[in-house]
């Protein structure tokens, strides 16, 4: 769920210090990874589960 979330997320963002937030929806709730690219890598800070209401504003 991680890596197709990295590859086809429904919604990425940037956070500072080049690091992006993508999220994808997940049983009623939205799974967010947050991660950060180097070179040809990917490093995975954190996933977790989220409210759709707190994360779907628009």
């Amino acid at each position: 769920m991680i890596s197709e979330t990295i590859r086809t997320p429904s919604k990425l963002e940037t956070s500072g210090e080049g690091k992006f937030i993508c999220q994808q929806r997940l049983n009623g709730l939205v799974l967010r990874v947050v991660y950060q690219e180097y070179h040809d890598k990917i490093f995975v800070i954190t996933a977790y589960p989220g409210k759709r209401s707190r994360y779907e504003k628009d």
